[in-house]
């Protein structure tokens, strides 16, 4: 059983991976990536399973 909050680590790594390439300016440390995730999570009502990761970071780098 999991957890609707359970972050599933390897997919939240790729994502993360992108964005950076995507967006060096927006590093890690700083959160911005993290704060424009948990931006498009809660315009998908609250979840990111099921979506691509390319979905993802699509709608990530709209608010980057």
């Amino acid at each position: 059983f999991s957890s609707p909050n359970t972050l599933n680590l390897s997919s939240f790594t790729k994502l993360m991976k992108k964005l950076q390439e995507i967006h060096p300016e927006a590093s890690r440390r700083e959160g911005k990536i993290v704060v424009a995730l948990l931006e498009v999570r809660k315009n998908s009502k609250g979840v990111l399973s099921g979506s691509s990761i390319k979905s993802v970071a699509e709608r990530t780098s709209v608010i980057l």
